[in-house]
């Protein structure tokens, strides 16, 4: 089931953004909630959370970022291989500032 919007009750960009991130936020602390129940979680299990969370981040980030980034440096004009080398050289660079600042 989807709900539309007619033109004449379209929810403002700002509304919009503003209860997504919300949203986003409040699920957020759902998920992190069961830690304030455990006191002591083995290095092993503390391992497999990061690498789900990893996992989930990488997805998150395929999906919703690098492809639609390649699809509008396409609609800019650019070839397929050149929209996907940016994109290579931009997921470097930040990887890098990343790896920077966790060092």
């Amino acid at each position: 089931m989807s709900i539309a919007f007619s033109s004449a009750t379209q929810m403002p960009p700002i509304l919009a953004g503003s209860l997504g991130s919300l949203a986003a936020g409040l699920l957020t602390a759902v998920g992190a909630a069961p830690l304030f129940v455990v006191k002591d979680v083995s290095k092993r299990t503390e391992k497999l959370l990061l690498a789900f969370a990893a996992g989930v981040m990488l997805a998150a980030s395929f999906f919703s970022l690098i492809i639609p980034g390649i699809v509008s440096l396409q609609d800019d004009g650019l070839t397929k291989p050149e929209a996907a080398a940016i994109m290579a050289v931009a997921v470097l660079i930040g990887a890098t500032a990343i790896g920077v600042l966790n060092h």
